[in-house]
């Protein structure tokens, strides 16, 4: 790893450049809005400047709809989405005085699912609590349709062609593992986030991947590592797809198999 001091000047003086561009510009920041989110145990908690007036530090921060917080926990981001869904279920079931099917599996996907789903491939859970915590959203919500109420989750999510949430998750994780490692991306570099297994010994498809070393939650349970088991899983035939929506097809063919 490279000088943390290092890193900080750098980006003391990032900051400074941008302040001379909106100078230049003639742009104002406001100040009040910009903080600070120091992340990791042992980060030295630099202060920053801009304009002269020190950055607020914080212990979490939303950037682009998702909570991230200084240890890099998601437990927040999890209580703020379901209770978004919860309140977006709240109003449907306010709405609709009779949900049958195929208005809640409409309303559903729409709606509440998306919630509960965007940029999962950054904070997908990994302690049980939150794992729960999700999963008890949906369940609640398919309790939702007229006649389905007393059946057990399984049996309503059966009836209404759905998967478990932890399920879904593992499926895009897949889906976008096969994005990266085929190009889908036009970005330098990415496929580098993944480590590909060099083993020419061991079997199954040409792609198996190797997790990295790992010392916290956070870098253990990350795309590049949790995904490793399932993609190394996959045969060939899925591996090959030679589109990402062929890619789906064949990986749903091959999950409806193994599960």
């Amino acid at each position: 790893m490279g000088n943390p001091l290092i890193a900080q000047n750098v980006i003391q003086e990032d900051l400074n450049r941008i302040v001379e561009w909106t100078k230049d510009w003639l742009l104002t920041l406001n100040i009040d809005k910009c903080t600070v989110l120091h992340i990791g145990c042992n980060n030295p908690k630099k202060e920053y400047v801009v304009n002269s007036k020190k950055l607020r530090s914080v212990d979490s921060q939303k950037d682009l709809g998702i909570t991230i917080t200084h240890n890099l926990k998601w437990d927040k981001h999890i209580i703020n989405i379901t209770r978004r869904a919860n309140s977006m279920l709240y109003l449907i079931r306010k709405a609709f005085l009779h949900i049958d099917k195929e208005l809640f599996v409409r309303l559903y996907k729409s709606y509440v699912r998306p919630i509960l789903e965007y940029g999962f491939q950054i904070w997908s859970p990994y302690f049980q609590k939150d794992i729960t915590l999700l999963e008890k959203t949906q369940r609640r919500a398919t309790k939702m349709v007229t006649g389905l109420s007393k059946l057990q989750y399984e049996q309503r999510l059966k009836c209404l062609e759905l998967t478990t949430l932890d399920a879904r998750r593992q499926r895009g994780d897949l889906i976008e593992t096969y994005k990266v490692l085929t190009g889908y991306y036009n970005v330098p570099k990415i496929r580098a986030v993944f480590v590909l297994n060099k083993n020419e010994k061991l079997r199954g498809h040409s792609l198996k991947l190797s997790r990295t070393s790992a010392t916290s939650n956070p870098r253990l349970h990350y795309l590049p590592n949790r995904v490793v088991n399932a993609w190394n899983k996959l045969p060939q035939t899925v591996i090959s797809a030679p589109s990402v929506n062929s890619f789906k097809n064949q990986l749903d063919k091959y999950l409806s198999q193994v599960l």
